[in-house]
């Protein structure tokens, strides 16, 4: 005998269900599951679901007990939940759903990930035990759709809590340019190092995340990544007069969410992007190649007309409050697609 004492698990004080039980399998600090939190968090504020999250795949005999209607991974699985999920799938009558808000980074990005190879075997062997796939975005549904058959696009959005950031522009010597970023994503940094020691005397570099090495003697203030509910705020607080979205041309840099650039716009930030399909989208971002030259030139006409520059930021701002928050029609297809057979 086992005393539980996840409450998420055992407290039902009702002998009846007012509404459908969906389990998630997230971590809940990582940027990738932040979109489908923001979505069942709201879908519950409505009344509409009841979200149960635990970091770990469960047992069929909790599956059994909770009786969830559905139950949400992202992928690839370890192998262990791999076995426990084959078990779900031949015992109970749950709809199994994989979210993706962005392909997954591999050992040539994150030091201890899967190779490239063993990543895609890895999410074929995932995904082929799931009734549907969730992504984010059309170009990353073609990147898998030889992985499953039932892919649902539902693009990333805010929660409603961005629409409070409040940002405070403060007097500055010189323009702030930033990057924010994860281990994954340091080698998009570095495909600009040449233009950050470039324009090291006329701008203020701001790094929030990892920065590597031989960039550190040209940035003005390095943070620690943030993450959770104090995020936002951070984000406002960094006062950029220009964010930055380099990516690489790989699998991962093509298909990266546009969620960064979404929470730029919630601060009111222009943003420079590499023009990867992952944004691709009605967002106005300044995108560019990924040459010094091209870079070099949207950051110099940004800051050639810093009045100019805020408007796109004020503008980008005005788009993602507009098109990119969560709203009843979003929050609808969310359901269908969790609940729908």
């Amino acid at each position: 005998m086992q005393l539980e004492i996840n409450t998420a698990l055992t407290w039902r004080p009702l002998s009846w269900r007012p509404v459908p039980i969906v389990l998630s399998h997230l971590n809940d600090l990582c940027p990738a599951s932040q979109r489908l939190n923001g979505a069942l968090d709201t879908l519950a504020d409505a009344l509409l679901i009841e979200p149960v999250s635990v970091p770990d795949v469960l047992t069929l005999g909790e599956f059994a007990r909770l009786r969830p209607e559905a139950v949400i991974l992202q992928c690839p699985l370890s192998e262990a939940s791999l076995d426990d999920i084959r078990t779900i799938k031949a015992h109970t009558q749950a709809l199994r759903l994989c979210d993706m808000d962005q392909y997954p980074p591999s050992a040539e990005r994150l030091p201890g990930a899967p190779l490239a190879q063993q990543l895609r075997d890895g999410l074929e062997t995932s995904l082929a035990l799931m009734d549907k796939v969730v992504v984010s975005s059309p170009g990353l549904a073609n990147e898998l759709s030889a992985l499953h058959p039932h892919i649902e696009v539902i693009e990333t959005r805010l929660s409603e809590r961005w629409q409070r950031v409040q940002c405070h522009s403060l007097p500055h010597d010189k323009p702030r340019v930033g990057w924010v970023g994860t281990q994954a994503e340091v080698n998009d940094l570095a495909l600009i190092a040449d233009v950050i020691e470039a324009f090291a005397d006329r701008v203020e570099w701001i790094i929030m995340g990892p920065c590597p090495q031989a960039l550190r003697p040209y940035v003005h203030e390095w943070r620690s990544p943030m993450e959770g509910v104090l995020y936002p705020g951070v984000l406002a607080c960094l006062d950029l007069d220009v964010a930055l979205i380099p990516a690489d041309h790989d699998v991962f840099g093509e298909h990266r969410s546009c969620r960064l650039a979404l929470e730029f716009g919630a601060c009111g930030y222009p943003v420079i992007a590499t023009d990867v399909q992952g944004l691709r989208n009605n967002l106005p971002l300044t995108r560019v190649q990924n040459t010094t030259a091209a870079w070099t030139d949207a950051i110099d006409q940004h800051l050639n007309d810093l009045d100019e520059s805020k408007r796109l930021g004020q503008a980008l701002k005005q788009r993602v409050m507009s098109d990119w928050t969560m709203d009843e029609a979003y929050l609808q297809r969310w359901r269908q697609v969790l609940l729908d057979r």
